[in-house]
């Protein structure tokens, strides 16, 4: 999926990998040198500018408590079933603003709900094993958290779709970190079965 995307996006592949370099910078908490890597990003694709908000990760505790987790997987579901409620008039917003991504149209429903099932007991993965990050890899672990909120979101605004490429790449250092923690031999191949099933 990445190779395919990026092929054909290489404009905002490398925003995407000057923000993957300033990801240091959020961890170390120099805000100036993250935002000159994100306003560099920017001059090459202007999306990049969604990431000024990330550096207030740095501002919260470094382990996801267990309320938090809660209300973090609850409003991710109820995004998939009302979000189109709630982003029903966003396109027309949207739209009138970033002329360039008129082609990013059309809204999509949840069907059998499976695909729903899958991605979300990765959520609950990464929530669950981001308690025991520290450094750099727990706040990777919370790009990867917020890249699944792009998912429910991408159904109703499609453009939303390019703004996750951002943060996907997470899921390439967290998959193997979850991987290996992982003990049990059977659910090690249930969660390698899940992630050949959502990218084959």
């Amino acid at each position: 999926e990445f190779f395919l995307i990026h092929s054909s996006a290489m404009r905002q592949s490398l925003a995407i990998l000057i923000f993957l370099y300033s990801i240091r910078f959020i961890y170390n908490k120099k805000l100036i040198k993250y935002l000159l890597c994100i306003i560099i990003a920017s001059l090459i694709h202007a999306s990049a500018l969604i990431l000024l908000p990330v550096y207030l990760l740095t501002f919260l505790s470094q382990k996801i408590s267990k309320i938090i987790a809660v209300v973090t997987f609850t409003v991710y579901i109820l995004l998939f079933y009302f979000g189109e409620y709630i982003f029903s008039y966003s396109n027309i917003i949207l739209m009138s603003y970033f002329n360039n991504y008129l082609f990013y149209k059309g809204v999509t429903t949840v069907d059998s709900g499976l695909g729903v099932v899958y991605f979300s007991i990765l959520l609950i993965l990464f929530i669950y094993y981001q308690r025991f990050q520290s450094g750099e890899n727990g706040l990777i672990f919370k790009i990867a958290i917020i890249s699944y909120f792009f998912i429910p979101l991408s159904l109703f605004i499609p453009m939303i779709g390019r703004l996750d490429m951002y943060f996907t790449p997470a899921l390439i250092f967290g998959c193997p970190i979850i991987y290996f923690h992982i003990k049990n031999k059977l659910f090690k191949l249930i969660f390698i079965s899940i992630l050949i099933f959502m990218t084959g």
